[in-house]
């Protein structure tokens, strides 16, 4: 009996412990992120990281190396760290409603886009 009491106690703690690290990632990724389909062909996918999203970002159009956040396209912005479909799709109508941003920091205009976000792509974008 004292056996099958260490099974339950190791199942009930590794289904704690599964639990936990779902929430550490939908925390980490946001939830758009995770179950956006379009990034995995359909499938509700992992496997990208934050670092992936940020050399993604650098490769865009710019000279500079930086996404131009006048001009972007949405797939540019989604492509940033901690931006995603939803709030690409929000910094572009942002944009078309208000005309160019005067500054990087003018993103932070954008519903959404707080100081933490702002921090995560600021290396990431320009105006220019």
């Amino acid at each position: 009996m004292e056996r099958s009491n260490s099974l339950v106690e190791k199942i009930v703690l590794f289904a704690v412990f599964i639990t936990f690290a779902v929430l550490v990632v939908v925390f980490a990724y946001g939830w758009d992120d995770i179950t956006d389909k379009s990034k995995s062909g359909g499938a509700v996918s992992l496997a990208y990281t934050t670092s992936s999203k940020s050399a993604d970002a650098v490769s865009g159009s710019s000279t500079s190396g930086r996404v131009n956040i006048n001009t972007a396209t949405e797939a540019e912005l989604d492509a940033l760290p901690s931006i995603g479909p939803t709030r690409a799709k929000a910094i572009i109508q942002y944009r078309n409603e208000n005309g160019d941003f005067k500054s990087i920091g003018d993103i932070k205009k954008v519903s959404g886009i707080g100081d933490g976000i702002f921090n995560d792509i600021k290396d990431f974008i320009t105006v220019d």
